[in-house]
């Protein structure tokens, strides 16, 4: 599988990297989105709901030259509900994890620049406590070359030690290009749109934007089997796939707000070991989340 990457910090840098001071940024998500019913292992089940909330800080040390060291932890839990009491599906109730990611960046040669990234975190679905065998790490490398102002392009590979199959490695690439004044095109993944910059502060964009995460099942919900396979002790890959509207507003050189209003096109959980897969049976339910950031 090819993954596009625009979200990287060295892809999305405008210049070569120059001394400044280290600045310390938090981030907070809120998000939920309506009804998807799912199917899978020959049978329909009724509609679920999620609510997402996440956490994370970031620590940008101060740079030298074309190098720079930067450090974020995170956290994030996503609940899934169903009006149908106790909870029928055969998936756990609840997916969190917890983590940390050390970057470092240099540039290495005329428009090129380099990016290593190593996260290790603990991903767990079901219980309320992360466990030793959700522990994982994701190692990203990529290569951005930097074509004019206007234009970037990267390249790499990046690694999961939780997940399976072709999520274990995925080639990355993305593209970055400014092709009109206040228009900017991003295309990777987790997000790939078309941005309009109406003034430094305000930015709209069209988004198309999704996730595939790998998560050790610790604990299900009442439903633990699915075509008499048991469900715990195991490995779940959770996908999602939406589109919208995003608004960006930078109040001030410390403060960010962020909004996005679409819909799930796709939401898939498949269990690799027992090659059991349910899928989102052509529904799609409303999505909205709020960002909030600070720097300091």
């Amino acid at each position: 599988m090819l993954a596009l990457i625009s979200a990287s910090p060295a892809l999305r840098a405008a210049a070569p990297l120059e001394p400044e001071s280290p600045v310390v940024a938090l981030r907070a998500t809120v998000a939920g989105s309506g009804d998807v019913r799912l199917a899978g292992g020959g049978q329909k089940f009724s509609a679920m709901r999620t609510e997402e909330i996440g956490l994370r800080a970031d620590y940008s040390p101060l740079k030298v030259g074309g190098a720079a060291l930067g450090f974020s932890a995170f956290v994030q839990r996503t609940d899934f509900n169903q009006d149908r009491k106790p909870w029928t599906l055969p998936l756990p109730e609840r997916f969190q994890s917890a983590g940390v990611e050390f970057s470092y960046e240099e540039q290495f040669g005329a428009g090129w620049q380099g990016l290593l990234q190593i996260s290790p975190s603990w991903r767990t679905a079901g219980g309320s406590r992360l466990v030793a065998r959700s522990f994982g790490v994701t190692v990203t490398t990529l290569a951005v070359h930097e074509f004019s102002p206007a234009l970037r392009f990267a390249l790499g590979a990046s690694a999961d030690s939780l997940a399976e199959g072709s999520n274990r490695l995925v080639p990355v690439a993305g593209l970055d290009w400014a092709f009109a004044p206040q228009w900017r095109l991003a295309l990777g993944l987790p997000r790939t749109g078309v941005f309009f910059t109406p003034t430094p502060a305000l930015e709209f964009g069209l988004v198309a934007e999704g996730t595939w995460t790998t998560y050790y099942v610790a604990r299900s919900g009442a439903a633990q089997r699915l075509a008499d396979l048991r469900l715990t002790d195991t490995k779940i890959e959770y996908t999602e796939a939406r589109a919208g509207l995003q608004a960006k507003w930078r109040a001030s050189s410390h403060v960010d707000l962020g909004l996005t209003v679409g819909v799930v096109g796709l939401r898939q959980f498949e269990y690799p070991d027992r090659q059991r897969k349910l899928k989102s049976s052509g529904e799609a339910g409303g999505y909205a989340s709020v960002e909030l950031g600070f720097a300091f």
